[in-house]
């Protein structure tokens, strides 16, 4: 949505009120990310430390809001909260260090592009390529032309 229309929105008497909270609108996907609680958006997203190997986190309560999804499915730990106490397998934990290494990608059309901000970082072992051509540039202009199918 543009600002523009936003505002007409917003402004329009046939409503009592406009709520935009930062949803996930792709495909359904569980996005790890947009939790009230973070208040983070397209726009201030963020600090989100991107695990290594290895890497060890405290798992307090903000700690678990960000990593809790990647930990339950890609390190397959079963990991609660309960009574801001982070329990696996039953037994208190106060750290955790990951297995693999991650990664988050960032598309090049912030409010239109399903990247990490839509479905959470990504392990290394799930990455099965990389991209070596551009196939269609956005806002392809007519001078541009000779973008399509460049080589990277």
């Amino acid at each position: 949505m543009t600002i523009e229309n936003l505002h007409k929105i917003k402004t329009c008497k046939c409503l009592d009120s406009v709520n935009i909270e930062p949803i996930n609108r792709y495909f359904g996907l569980k996005n790890p990310f947009w939790n009230k609680e973070l208040e983070w958006s397209l726009d201030d997203f963020g600090p989100l430390v991107i695990p290594a190997k290895g890497m060890r986190i405290n798992l307090n309560r903000s700690n678990l809001l960000v990593y809790s999804e990647t930990i339950k499915k890609y390190e397959k730990v079963n990991i609660e909260l309960i009574n801001g106490m982070a329990f696996i397998k039953g037994k208190v934990a106060y750290e955790f260090a990951f297995k693999q290494d991650y990664y988050f990608f960032v598309g090049d059309n912030r409010y239109n592009s399903i990247d990490s901000r839509s479905f959470g970082i990504i392990p290394k072992s799930m990455i099965i390529g990389k991209a070596s051509r551009i196939l269609i540039p956005y806002n392809l202009k007519l001078k541009d032309r000779d973008l399509i199918f460049k080589k990277l």
